[in-house]
């Protein structure tokens, strides 16, 4: 893992990440405190292996990940592959947690309003008629939000998004163009 571990994943996180994504197999050791270790016993780094999140963040992390659209207090923003809903966005906890109500308070409130300086971004950049909020967890249970622009041609506007076929949401914008609204949706948090 990268020097930029801490920051990716929150303090103390290089100590819980395996080596390489994604990194040891159930049934590995693992040299700790001079101790060798089976991997699960580990449970952040068994989740770490797994987590789609946590692969996107490492991307992050390497400058691979082309969805890239800001580091804010809390979390990691990218934009999301479903943009059928233009300029839809995942915010991704930095560290590996599965419950918000286990985080303290304080990380909380930052998370939130990381959520709400997105939803700005969003609101001021592709003007929506509303912007819809979700943090499930039921598939993809790292700890994060959905922020998704609603425009006025919304097919199911009185639905959430996914009582749509996925074939149906996830459009994929032309390279170019989906350069041009990560850098926009950046430049906007920036500001």
């Amino acid at each position: 893992m990268t020097q930029d571990a801490s920051r990716l994943f929150g303090r103390g996180s290089s100590d819980i990440l395996p080596g390489p994504a994604p990194g040891l197999a159930d049934g590995e050791h693992r040299q700790v405190d001079g101790e060798r270790r089976p991997v699960e016993s580990f449970p952040h780094v068994a989740s770490l292996m797994t987590c789609s999140a946590c692969v996107r963040i490492a991307r992050i992390a390497d400058g691979g990940e082309p969805d890239f659209v800001a580091t804010l207090s809390e979390s990691h923003v990218i934009l999301a592959d479903e943009q059928a809903y233009r300029g839809y966005c995942i915010l991704f906890l930095k560290d590996h947690r599965e419950h918000v109500d286990e985080l303290p308070r304080e990380r909380q409130a930052r998370l939130w309003e990381d959520v709400a300086q997105v939803a700005a971004a969003v609101r001021r950049e592709l003007a929506p008629r509303r912007l819809n909020y979700a943090c499930l967890g039921n598939f993809v249970t790292h700890v994060h939000w959905h922020v998704i622009p609603r425009q006025a041609d919304d097919p199911e506007p009185q639905h959430p998004i996914w009582v749509r076929p996925l074939a149906e949401r996830r459009v994929v914008l032309p390279e170019g163009e989906r350069r041009q609204l990560v850098a926009r949706l950046r430049r906007a948090l920036t500001r």
